[in-house]
């Protein structure tokens, strides 16, 4: 993790859903909610996004992303992976910016966050 001040701050902590590890995270985004705070990843080598609660380190939800993965194997030719690779934030504009594995191209989603 990182502070405001860009300082690297280490933290370690299983995350469960539903009482069981889960594992193979990838690609995290932190995300400040009114709520609390909490890291977006996806799962490899599956196509669902995780909502981590950083408070209980616990999935409070998930998002099946095969739809999109679908998508990319239309519009792009000769792509190799068809997994999720990649998750941002756009604060600003409440959008999350998110990629495949090589992919040539991104997507812009809302994700029903919040």
């Amino acid at each position: 993790m990182v502070d405001a001040d860009f300082n690297i701050l280490e933290t370690k902590f299983i995350v469960k859903q539903d009482g069981t590890p889960m594992m193979r995270i990838n690609e995290m985004e932190w995300v400040h909610e009114q709520d609390g705070d909490y890291i977006y990843s996806n799962i490899w080598p599956i196509n669902t996004v995780l909502k981590i609660n950083l408070s209980t380190n616990k999935v409070e939800k998930t998002f099946d992303e095969s739809d999109m993965v679908k998508d990319a194997r239309n519009r792009a030719e000769g792509w190799r992976e068809e997994v999720l690779n990649g998750i941002a934030y756009d604060r600003l504009k409440d959008n999350f910016i998110m990629t495949g594995k090589d992919w040539p191209l991104f997507y812009l989603t809302k994700l029903d966050h919040k």
